[in-house]
């Protein structure tokens, strides 16, 4: 029933009769914020009469996330017999979203996300102002997030400190502890008295952030006068709540132009754009001869299914999978540990790759993996199978004028075949001198032939400018050496400076040593190691000065 009389106006008795009034009008404080809602805090679903989806927000408890936490499903437990939850099930809720993102801006994501508190914040998408006339890309995105290093709630001067609360300069206004719940983050900028404090960007720190060593807590309550803040505890990070923060020790690291003593409200310092927390209860799975009260064996953190139908023509669509980058400029914006993908644990493969036969595993000019596929069935043809480069130049003008250095594998197809003959292919390895990571070098430094065309199952070692059979030490598939076009050079020393470690059958040239033969006593003959003593080719006892 209404409260309002009827007719054209509304008598003043009448308004104030409504205010906060069921069936009549909301009222305002005075920062104009609405102080009993119209709508409710919790919405039911009913079908078929039976409660379906729950929604609800505002949930004040320690960690149920404070009045501006909402949830659809969660909400209040019941006891469901046959449940393995018992009397702590809760009607689960389930969240689809319909979009057709159709411009930039905020209208271009189904979900967007957003960290700042500001009003209708503007995701980065297509982020031209279109308004002059400027066309930008034309993109949709379906899932937009936006972390960033957010300020805090609110920065409060502080008086003192107790073991359990925060007494503050200035009391609190309504509309200030309106924005204050139980388990928010409270950041105090005291530190604990003759910390080392060491300054961000400190050579000492080897590029590293500085240690955190702020008092922090975690928020109970707000006193009736708004003068005091009451935490659950103040720590350290990782640390069991029990210490006082002090006024005068003050952190000069992080914000070093505060020099009195403040907290900051609802004030992370790291921020996720996504965090999955993926768990498995061996207790729930029928291990030990208990009864199972999970069927889930396989867990699988991400999948993106990339698929393409119904093309007709070549090359017709670009699909990327994820893609990583930063626009950092300079070797030091970004702390040494910084990084874009890590693998840790004990996880049994890291990665695991299934290619198609053209795929181009790795494709980089400082690192490449090529494809599966070998060479051209033609002669001569080659294929690269990984290479690692770096520039002859260093620093800023690593990319300036420079010479590419390119360690090399690539395999040749020797004849033409069908594909079948593993003797038919050389596989090499060598240092090759700029052109691109997936061509064989054309200019080589120096390469190892494995399985060359010239010397079957054998191993060639080339200098600048050999291959095959003019390459200049060739091993035999049993080990034995040759030596095309050139001699064998012998260490040479003297007799007092002779190597001290060989083998026996160990050579050197000795240039003061002659044989015991040579009656001239001419100097300069190779000499062999016998075990105990240098002998010349006769087997006789070098003689030297």
């Amino acid at each position: 029933m209404s409260i309002f009389a009827g007719g054209p106006f509304v008598a003043k008795s009448e308004m104030k009769g409504a205010l906060n009034a069921p069936s009549g009008i909301a009222g305002l404080d005075s920062s104009g914020n609405v102080t009993n809602p119209l709508l409710s805090t919790q919405a039911q679903i009913n079908v078929n009469g039976s409660a379906y989806s729950q929604m609800a927000s505002g949930d004040l408890s320690a960690i149920g996330g404070g009045y501006d936490a909402s949830f659809i499903g969660g909400i209040a437990a019941q006891t469901l017999p046959g449940s393995p939850y018992g009397s702590g099930y809760a009607q689960p809720g389930h969240l689809q979203i319909t979009g057709n993102p159709s411009g930039p801006y905020n209208a271009g994501c189904v979900l967007c996300l957003a960290e700042e508190p500001t009003v209708h914040p503007g995701m980065p998408i297509s982020g031209q102002d279109f308004r002059g006339g400027f066309v930008s890309t034309h993109d949709a995105v379906q899932f937009e997030q936006v972390p960033t290093n957010a300020m805090a709630r609110m920065i409060l001067a502080v008086d003192h400190y107790t073991s359990s609360s925060a007494v503050l300069k200035t009391a609190l206004t309504a509309a200030q502890i309106a924005q204050i719940h139980s388990g928010m983050y409270i950041v105090t900028n005291s530190v604990p008295g003759g910390a080392t404090q060491t300054a961000i960007g400190d050579a000492s720190l080897n590029g590293a952030l500085p240690s955190f060593q702020n008092y922090a807590g975690n928020v109970q309550s707000v006193s009736a006068d708004g003068t005091t803040i009451n935490v659950y505890g103040w720590a350290q990070e990782q640390q069991q709540g029990g210490a006082v923060p002090g006024t005068s020790s003050l952190d000069t690291v992080w914000d070093p132009a505060t020099t009195s003593p403040v907290v900051y409200l609802g004030m992370p310092n790291k921020t996720f754009g996504q965090n999955v927390y993926m768990t498995y209860d061996g207790s729930r799975g029928g291990q030990g001869g208990s009864a199972a009260t999970s069927l889930i064996h396989q867990m699988e953190w991400n999948e993106v299914d990339e698929i393409v139908n119904n093309t007709a023509r070549d090359r017709e669509v670009s699909v990327h999978g994820l893609t990583l980058t930063t626009n950092a400029s300079g070797p030091n914006q970004l702390t040494s540990d910084s990084y874009h993908l890590k693998l840790a644990g004990g996880q049994q493969n890291y990665i695991i790759m299934q290619p198609q036969w053209w795929t181009t595993l790795i494709s980089g000019d400082n690192l490449y993996v090529g494809q599966p596929q070998g060479p051209a069935l033609t002669a001569n043809t080659s294929s690269v199978l990984f290479q690692v480069a770096q520039s002859t130049n260093t620093g800023s003008a690593t990319w300036a004028a420079h010479h590419m250095i390119r360690l090399m594998a690539w395999n040749t197809r020797n004849v033409a075949d069908d594909g079948t003959s593993y003797t038919n292919v050389t596989t090499n390895l060598g240092v090759g001198v700029d052109g691109t990571p997936d061509t064989a070098p054309t200019q080589i430094q120096g390469h190892l032939e494995f399985t060359p065309a010239a010397n079957p199952y054998g191993l060639s070692i080339c200098s600048s400018g050999q291959s095959g059979a003019t390459c200049s030490i060739q091993l035999t598939n049993y080990g034995v050496p040759s030596f095309v076009g050139t001699g064998v050079n012998h260490t040479a020393a003297t007799y007092a400076t002779a190597p001290s470690h060989m083998n026996t059958g160990g050579e050197f040239f000795c240039t003061d040593c002659y044989s015991s033969s040579n009656s001239a006593k001419t100097p300069g003959i190779p000499v062999y190691w016998n075990g105990s003593a240098f002998v010349d080719a006769l087997g006789q006892t070098a003689q030297h000065p």
